[in-house]
């Protein structure tokens, strides 16, 4: 309307009534209507005698996340009513295994990486103290912790801390948070 494209008595009458439909993956329930819709106007227009989806393949539509919304749904539809080879749409015609890569953000991806590396190795860490607990204990320096670490999560492990606070305090620890939660975590699965 500002460059004088669209006509404003016009988008007044087609704007009377908006309508706010979610996206697809918040509506789990309408994904087998819509699909069977596609595939019998994509089955029809490529002239393919094919009759519907497998559970298997209907149960993957129902849980994908749909991130192209109602776009996606209607692409893999086509794509696999082109490459079908049997009378109903099977898994393999609907998704590939790009698909099923779950792209995270790159700090999310991150720190879930390094969550699960702070907790194997503290779990590494505090077995082999357990281990060697009647020698003498590792040199914390020499796995690179400092001492206040080291001796925090092994006494969080053997429940001297837990009366404290119900998660371990990473000042007293000597750590970040994140890792004190690691080994507050690591210990109450333990």
């Amino acid at each position: 309307m500002r460059n004088n494209e669209f006509r404003e008595d016009l988008y007044y009458r087609i704007s009377a009534a908006t309508l706010v439909l979610p996206p697809l993956r918040e509506r789990p329930d309408d994904i087998p209507v819509v699909a069977r819709h596609f595939l019998g106007t994509f089955s029809e227009a490529e002239k393919r005698a094919i009759k519907g989806f497998s559970h298997e393949a209907m149960q993957q539509l129902i849980s994908y996340h749909w991130p192209g919304n109602i776009r996606e749904l209607t692409n893999k539809i086509k794509y696999a009513v082109a490459i079908a080879q049997g009378p109903q749409i099977e898994v393999g015609d609907l998704f590939t295994e790009f698909d099923e890569v779950d792209l995270k953000p790159l700090r999310k991806a991150k720190a879930e990486v390094v969550r699960s590396f702070e907790r194997q190795y503290l779990t590494t860490l505090l077995r082999a103290h357990e281990a060697m607990s009647p020698k003498p204990p590792i040199p914390p320096a020499s796995i690179g912790l400092t001492s206040m670490l080291y001796s925090g999560a092994i006494a969080w492990t053997r429940g001297r801390s837990r009366t404290a606070s119900p998660r371990p305090d990473a000042y007293r620890l000597g750590c970040s948070t994140r890792t004190a939660s690691s080994v507050q975590q690591l210990t109450t699965q333990n």
